[in-house]
């Protein structure tokens, strides 16, 4: 498998190795539906991949999203930060509650066959924080009830090492302004990821020490040749579900989501026997099958409105391994893991896009949300703050 081909897969920081050399036009980003930039003063390169969820007893939403501040060792370091809105419409930023972290690593080991060459003792490495999702789980103890989950991954020298060291993080925490301050766990592993990332010390200097608490790709067949990212969270009456774009690395990289439940009452998210591999939700036709030009789907998002349930999803064209705004799905049966399909193709429920041509996708949704479904978007003319979360003016569908 080549460089190129992992990059494609990368099912987590997208943007982070996102094209910015087509420049959008300014009469475009004038034209478009988006609304100005959410957050507009956050973030040296600005902000990407919100989620959003709510409070139900006072109603006040809270979103986590990536920021992309300086680094010394990357083009970016990202941080994870939090927010929160009263109205659905105005945002206040609270604060980094996941840092990324500037290292120098090496000695590590070539892995050829996914793209990842040998690395020199002392190199410039960073652990980067990307595509969270933030969920209230009601059922769970009250020091645990708020949950951020997110990919965590070391780059040098600028190149993503997804394969080998990047896993599955968690945090949990009796309100969202104390996630903060609480101890990041190593929840979930995947194919091919080295026990030389569970040491704090060289050669990979891990910012979350020891071993993951669950192996998810030895967990079950289904998972076995998985590299894990993109999670998606939500809490529905019988379970903790989570959805993970999962790159199945073989001859030939197949990408696909699937979907876990951490099943009412019992959950233990910590624990592998209270996760249940639901089944597939997307599979690696699906890309194609929208149109020739993509690979597959990713970035995804679970949502409800008015008791009815969502998967948001992005497209990933194969040209310039670029996002390309998001499709919204509604499921069939969440317990089951079906999403509404005819004679075997999804059904589009939706479409978010953003401005043609441009790196645009990995969205956030809920009923309460003023201006629609939030967009991630890169602008290249807006540099310094290129990555921006607007406004799509898209609503969810009504049934």
């Amino acid at each position: 498998m080549t460089a190129r081909i992992v990059r494609i897969l990368l099912l987590g920081v997208v943007a982070l190795t996102a094209s910015l050399s087509a420049l959008s036009r300014a009469d475009e980003v004038a034209n478009s539906k988006l609304s100005q930039p959410l957050l507009p003063g956050v973030g040296a390169r600005g902000v990407f991949d919100p989620s959003v969820t709510e409070v139900p007893e006072t109603r006040r939403l809270w979103m986590s999203y990536s920021s992309f501040d300086g680094s010394l060792h990357s083009q970016s370091g990202v941080n994870l930060r939090i927010a929160s809105s009263d109205d659905g419409e105005t945002w206040r930023d609270v604060g980094v509650v996941q840092e990324f972290t500037d290292v120098e690593v090496g000695p590590l080991a070539a892995a050829s066959d996914v793209g990842e060459l040998y690395v020199e003792a002392g190199s410039r490495g960073t652990w980067q924080n990307g595509t969270s999702t933030l969920v209230y789980d009601q059922h769970a103890p009250r020091a645990q009830r708020w949950k951020l989950f997110w990919q965590q991954a070391l780059w040098v020298n600028d190149v993503p090492r997804y394969a080998s060291y990047s896993w599955i993080a968690l945090k949990m925490a009796d309100s969202p302004g104390n996630l903060a301050h609480a101890p990041p766990i190593k929840l979930f592993t995947g194919y091919l990821t080295r026990t030389t990332g569970e040491s704090a010390a060289a050669p990979a200097v891990s910012p979350i020490s020891g071993p993951a608490a669950i192996q998810l790709d030895k967990k079950d067949p289904q998972l076995g040749a998985c590299m894990f990212g993109q999670p998606a969270a939500l809490s529905a009456p019988d379970g903790l579900y989570l959805a993970l774009d999962c790159a199945w690395l073989g001859t030939r990289a197949l990408l696909h989501t699937v979907l876990l439940r951490c099943t009412y009452p019992g959950c233990v998210v910590t624990d592998a026997a209270t996760w249940k591999v639901v089944g597939r939700l997307t599979e690696p036709r699906d890309g194609p099958q929208l149109g020739e030009h993509y690979v597959g789907l990713g970035g995804t998002a679970l949502v409800e409105k008015g008791g009815r349930y969502y998967l948001i999803a992005t497209p990933i064209a194969s040209t310039d391994n670029r996002y390309d705004g998001c499709n919204v799905y509604r499921f069939e049966d969440l317990t089951h893991g079906e999403l509404e399909r005819r004679r075997g193709k999804l059904v589009v429920a939706q479409t978010v896009r953003g401005i043609p041509g441009t790196h645009h996708g990995a969205c956030a949704a809920h009923s309460r949300l003023v201006g629609g479904i939030l967009l991630s978007q890169i602008v290249s003319t807006a540099a310094p703050r290129v990555m921006q979360i607007r406004r799509s003016g898209v609503e969810l569908p009504r049934d």
